[in-house]
């Protein structure tokens, strides 16, 4: 039985990306959110659907540069440079 993604990558990451409603703010302040394919905020709904192929094979896992401007706009304080390191 193949273990939901979602409940993979919060458990690795040790962060609820439930609690994520696509506010936008995360991708808004992104830094190089202009050369990724997704952003940040349509990775986060990657993983709630099980888009696993699509996600670990993306770039954008690898380009996020872990500066936590993401995190820190988050209105819901989830971490997603932790969720990117745990894509990786």
């Amino acid at each position: 039985m193949e273990i939901n993604l979602a409940d993979q990558i919060q458990r690795l990451s040790g962060e609820n990306i439930d609690l994520c409603y696509h506010c936008h703010k995360c991708t808004a302040g992104c830094p190089v959110v202009e050369a990724m394919e997704f952003g940040p905020d349509r990775i986060l709904r990657m993983i709630a659907l099980g888009q696993r192929e699509a996600l670990l094979g993306s770039r954008d896992i690898w380009l996020c540069a872990g500066c936590y401007t993401c995190a820190t706009r988050c209105p819901n304080d989830i971490d997603i440079s932790a969720v990117m390191d745990s894509l990786r």
